[in-house]
């Protein structure tokens, strides 16, 4: 099984210890996100910024 497969955001939180309403996770792929926040997870997309020259 593989994300986003809902079975794996259940054994994740298990492992855990935590109920999914105490979960977080990040992703760069909105699908995967949508999945845990279905679950019950706190879902949050995550999107790489790259500088092309350094921060002011």
């Amino acid at each position: 099984m593989a994300k986003p497969d809902r079975r794996i955001y259940e054994i994740a939180a298990q492992v855990a210890g935590a109920a999914p309403d105490r979960c977080l996770f990040v992703d760069d792929r909105l699908e995967d996100v949508q999945a845990t926040r279905s679950f019950g997870m706190t879902g949050v997309p995550f999107f790489e910024r790259r500088w092309t020259s350094p921060p002011h």
